[in-house]
């Protein structure tokens, strides 16, 4: 008797259960980091992304690594960004949802050339397009505008990416 009593407990707080979903995400895309006579989109990059699905802004930690091949100085060889950022979603009746962000970080410059081209904090935003495919699983395009703080030549990244997020869930 006190079995079947702990089976049918069990079996109503797990019924009872919410199950939260977030996303892990990853991308692919290109970054412009000569920006004074119009966006150059020659530096290709790749990144992960993990975002917390259950509050209304939503934080999103970006982990990004772009490989440099339009600095004038070859021995600037690449960027680790890391951020933490609040992404809004607009309600909708589709499967096409937009979006914006905001958010802060730092970036690391692999190859830093002193008073030139160096490791800074900075600050960024952005809005994409999300699409719902089966299951949880969303396609994205992101464009994101990263303003360094500190810096005393560089100004600015545009940044355009493309990706996937692939649910994860589990049982609160």
């Amino acid at each position: 008797m006190k079995t079947k009593v702990l089976y049918l407990l069990l079996l109503f707080s797990y019924l009872n259960a919410r199950t939260v979903e977030n996303e892990l995400g990853i991308n692919m895309g290109t970054t412009s980091i000569n920006n004074d006579s119009g966006a150059r989109f020659n530096n290709y990059g790749m990144g992960i992304n993990y975002q917390l699905d259950k509050y209304v802004v939503m934080p999103r930690f970006d982990l990004d690594y772009v490989k440099i091949s339009d600095f004038s100085d070859n021995s600037v060889d690449s960027l680790f960004k890391g951020s933490i950022n609040g992404v809004y979603e607009f309600e909708n009746r589709t499967d096409l949802k937009p979006y914006i962000m905001g958010g802060s970080g730092y970036e690391k410059v692999s190859g830093e050339i002193d008073n030139s081209f160096e490791s800074h904090p900075f600050v960024q935003g952005g809005m994409g397009l999300r699409y719902k495919l089966k299951q949880g699983y969303k396609a994205q395009v992101e464009g994101k505008m990263l303003q360094i703080i500190g810096g005393k030549s560089e100004n600015n990244e545009v940044i355009l990416n493309f990706g996937m997020s692939f649910p994860i869930r589990y049982i609160v």
